[in-house]
């Protein structure tokens, strides 16, 4: 039998099969790049949003424990207050602790600024108790333990004080007995968490009555069992001195510490720079008009990396800024070694492997002015 098969029913040609697959081919292909175009488009978003994420969260960090700054280091004895010494003899062993609000210094290592922000830890806020301060009655030197005052009304058998005098740094003891009215006597206290680079000195003057140095009464610790413990991290135990310090490490991590080093938390990733300056103000003016970096020399006085109290009392303001990298690559790198600079900051990224804005990573600078309010409350 004959099968007759109409045109109709016939199979395509292998020329129709390979414009078909060639068809098919190009369509695959658009998709395939639309694809990976919007997946590219993706990751870059992502990764700035995630840049953002961390250099708003690195600067927001910063600028609450800068606005705490200096927080229970003012003497209210006066009026307006003012910071007593810009640092305290907690005349323990190599033990010295920086009262100055905010302390900027070089991390030399990574070329990035050290943020070390210094505050009273107390309910009370260090604030002399009752707003009074004991006046030495008698001078007082090195090694003594009794302390002649006009009045010892303000002060309680474990309170921790402070004698301050005018351009003299201060000198942390705590009070073990109130014999007379007039008289206290007093232990050497050590500061468990304080800066160990140096031995503390006592005046070689001492404190001197015609000078009025003063006793600032920081209150008593919280409980008998902590009564000669000063510094600890304990909350429970008050007052304290809280530091917290920032800084970047090999990881391009932002790190915060609050128990001098012993613990390290990440704040941010992908913080490449870190920068910051001295807001400062003539003598008696609560107005920034110079800024300056901690080893600079554009602000009139001492040097900025160790001011004296009369210089760290003209400190009214920190301005930060921050550069975040995105967590992945945008593109292929372009080498330079070109510093970024801002609003008068500078930052050298040239350590930072591939770093070129053009290149592997999006950049992104963020910056701040932040007021230390309580220098500008406390004092002018």
């Amino acid at each position: 039998m004959k099968i007759s098969i109409s045109r109709a029913q016939r199979g395509v040609t292998l020329i129709e099969l390979m414009i078909g697959l060639a068809l098919g081919l190009i369509a695959s292909l658009a998709i395939f790049s639309t694809i990976s175009s919007f997946e590219a488009q993706r990751r870059t978003t992502a990764s700035g949003m995630d840049m953002q994420q961390n250099g708003l969260m690195a600067l927001y960090s910063i600028d609450q424990d800068i606005r705490m700054a200096g927080f229970g280091l003012i003497d209210s004895s006066t009026t307006p207050g003012s910071m007593p010494c810009s640092k305290i003899n907690a005349y323990g062993t190599n033990s010295v602790w920086n009262s100055a609000p905010v302390v900027i210094a070089n991390n030399a290592s990574a070329g990035n600024d050290i943020i070390t922000v210094n505050r009273l830890n107390s309910d009370t806020g260090g604030i002399v108790t009752g707003g009074k301060a004991a006046g030495l009655a008698a001078n007082m030197n090195s090694g003594d333990t009794s302390i002649s005052v006009d009045t010892s009304e303000a002060l309680h058998t474990n309170d921790f004080i402070l004698v301050s005098q005018a351009n003299l740094d201060c000198s942390l003891f705590k009070v073990s007995a109130i014999p007379s009215a007039t008289s206290v006597t007093v232990v050497n206290v050590a500061n468990a968490i304080g800066d160990t680079t140096q031995t503390p000195t006592f005046p070689a003057s001492g404190y001197s009555a015609a000078a009025s140095a003063v006793i600032a009464d920081l209150g008593a610790a919280s409980s008998a069992s902590a009564a000669n413990t000063f510094g600890s991290t304990n909350p429970a135990i008050t007052p304290t001195f809280a530091t917290t310090k920032y800084q970047i490490n090999t990881n391009l991590d932002l790190i915060r510490t609050e128990d001098n080093g012993t613990t390290w938390n990440t704040v941010a990733s992908n913080i490449v720079a870190i920068a910051a300056q001295y807001g400062v103000a003539n003598a008696g003016s609560p107005t920034v008009n110079c800024w300056t970096d901690a080893t600079g020399t554009a602000c009139s006085g001492s040097n900025w990396a160790n001011p004296p109290p009369a210089d760290v009392r003209r400190i009214k303001a920190i301005q930060v800024a921050i550069v975040a990298r995105s967590n992945q690559p945008a593109g292929s790198c372009t080498a330079s070694t070109q510093p970024t600079t801002w609003a008068g900051i500078t930052a050298n990224l040239s350590g930072i492997a591939n770093w070129g804005w053009g290149g592997c990573y999006r950049y992104k600078v963020y910056q701040t002015i932040i007021p230390i309010r309580n220098v500008i409350w406390g004092n002018l």
